[in-house]
């Protein structure tokens, strides 16, 4: 049995009610989908955010490990060792690790909801480069060379 549409009562209601329902749906799950965009730009650019502040961290570290001659080696390892807040409202956080006498220094920047933590490296500038044989910038030279190319006293 075939149904005609044309001289049903009501059935150009029912189509365009479809249409319109349709158009919602892919109105409202585009919408949805800006919105989680939006929102995970926003965390991106946190963590951004984040990071700088870890480097600045590490900046610090090396700076008052050259400069003020702080001795991490003889530190008891405290978990908060330095911290500042920056003038972005972000901020860092200068932690120490003990693996079984192997002391670890880690930056964690923080940005709101965002942490980023990084290892510090080169704190004792003599035994870092001496270890590992290279020459750069924290051990006196103009830039960082591969082993095998480094004059190491």
């Amino acid at each position: 049995m075939k149904i005609n549409y044309k001289n049903k009562e009501g059935s150009a209601l029912m189509i365009v009610m479809l249409i319109f329902f349709t158009i919602f749906i892919i109105s409202f799950a585009s919408g949805y989908l800006v919105f989680l965009n939006v929102f995970k730009s926003s965390d991106a650019s946190d963590s951004i955010k984040a990071y700088q502040a870890s480097l600045a961290g590490v900046e610090r570290a090396q700076f008052e490990a050259i400069e003020n001659d702080y001795d991490f080696a003889g530190s008891s390892c405290p978990t908060d060792i330095f911290s500042e807040e920056l003038s972005n409202n972000s901020s860092y956080t200068i932690n120490c690790i003990d693996n079984d006498g192997d002391l670890e220094f880690y930056s964690l920047g923080q940005y709101e909801k965002s942490q980023v933590s990084l290892r510090i490296d080169c704190i004792n500038i003599d035994e870092d480069c001496l270890s590992s044989c290279r020459e750069g910038s924290l051990c006196g030279g103009e830039k960082l060379l591969p082993e095998e190319e480094s004059s190491c006293p």
